[in-house]
């Protein structure tokens, strides 16, 4: 397995979500990648942390009584060494902090918080859970990529927030897709939305998971309750596809042909 001992700040290092239906998302993640579950609690609302051999490699939980969690949806966690800190740059940069840093636990300290452009994300400063343990393997992380209405915009936030620097893969015109750069290789992607994309839909960070064969997860999926938001297909680096899970959450899973990291 690929496993992973630390994080370099700005570098995504965690997913999870919060599910209407905690035991729903654990049994349709669990049958689709593979995942068993630790929980922290035997409450409903209790976070679960799912595994592959051992080892983390993301969180679901279910809701807080009595508060609007909005959509299901995965969140991508970007490690910090001062969660504080990014917080306040956060601030400085015309974003937006939707959730103040606390402590969670001794797993570490967190922020949720969205750009200029209304992209959400966590920040993680990680003491007991670095992060995901696992990736770039079947059923476990592998890339994540932000979708924005206002790329640009979103690339300045992020290069003042985590330092990020970036490599234009695309023409940036028609196809403005840029590979975020941390300590030397890619670990993230900003992608301009156009008119294909549904006028109501916001800016938005979407997850790739790895897996063995992309075509028998995709129709795994539909089997386990879930629909496909792209069919199966190749791209230059992997056959991917798009799922919905039943409770709404988007995820995209590919089998690379190369490290999307660079």
């Amino acid at each position: 397995m690929t496993t992973v001992e630390h994080y370099l700040p700005g570098t995504p290092a965690w997913v999870d979500m919060v599910a209407a239906d905690r035991n729903a998302a654990t049994a349709f993640y669990g049958g689709l990648l593979g995942w068993d579950f630790t929980l922290t609690d035997s409450d409903p609302a209790a976070y679960a942390i799912a595994t592959i051999g051992g080892r983390s490699v993301a969180g679901i939980s279910g809701p807080v009584p009595e508060q609007d969690t909005g959509p299901v949806a995965w969140t991508v966690y970007i490690a910090t060494d001062d969660a504080d800190a990014t917080a306040a740059r956060v601030r400085g940069a015309e974003g937006s902090v939707l959730l103040e840093p606390a402590d969670i636990d001794d797993s570490g300290r967190m922020f949720i918080a969205a750009d200029p452009a209304g992209g959400v994300f966590a920040g993680w400063q990680p003491r007991e859970l670095i992060g995901a343990q696992v990736v770039d393997e079947p059923g476990a992380l592998t890339w994540n990529e932000l979708y924005s209405r206002n790329a640009a915009a979103a690339r300045d936030f992020y290069a003042n927030v985590f330092g990020y620097r970036y490599e234009q893969i695309g023409d940036g015109e028609t196809f403005d897709y840029t590979t975020v750069i941390v300590g030397g290789r890619g670990v993230a992607g900003i992608m301009q939305m156009d008119a294909t994309f549904p006028a109501e839909l916001p800016s938005y960070w979407l997850t790739y998971f790895a897996v063995d064969d992309v075509d028998k997860t995709a129709a795994h999926a539909q089997e386990l309750g879930g629909t496909l938001t792209r069919q199966p297909g190749d791209s230059p680096y992997g056959r991917l596809a798009g799922i919905q899970d039943p409770q709404g959450g988007r995820f995209m899973v590919i089998t690379p042909v190369t490290d999307p990291r660079g």
